[in-house]
């Protein structure tokens, strides 16, 4: 069947299925696509890393005890609905910011959102995290 063309499905998501989805829409199902795709990178380089050391990575599995320490915060603070909201409410509060579009230079509304989108902002920390996590799963390779 031959090699998995990578390029060729990024290509089919963005210019076919894309431009099914409405424009206002757009953004925040990238946002989440991009949040899964974090999550599942994560886990890859888990595993990844567990078959190059012969055990998963003691940094990212900190890392993801930290995360699961800090859901059973919110649980134990808000129980299991309460949590639910409580993130549910943080993300579409995020969600709003991140689709919030940017003022032109030359407007001179004052009330207006002056500073960068946070789209750009939110897209560059994922890919930092993406780098920090391939550092965090090699780096007992180096110590």
């Amino acid at each position: 069947m031959g090699r998995l063309n990578t390029r060729y499905i990024i290509y089919i998501i963005k210019t076919k299925f894309l431009k099914l989805i409405p424009y206002k829409y757009r953004k925040p199902f990238l946002l989440v696509f991009a949040l899964v795709s974090l999550y599942g990178y994560f886990k890859f380089m888990i595993v990844l890393s567990a078959r190059f050391l012969g055990v998963p990575s003691s940094y990212l599995l900190s890392v993801q005890k930290m995360v699961t320490d800090l859901i059973r915060l919110f649980e134990k603070s808000f129980g299991f609905g309460g949590s639910i909201f409580v993130l549910a409410i943080l993300f579409f509060i995020l969600m709003y910011k991140y689709t919030r579009p940017v003022a032109k230079k030359g407007s001179s509304d004052s009330k207006e959102y002056r500073s960068k989108s946070l789209y750009y902002e939110i897209n560059s920390i994922i890919s930092m995290l993406y780098i920090v996590i391939a550092v965090l799963a090699f780096l007992p390779f180096f110590i």
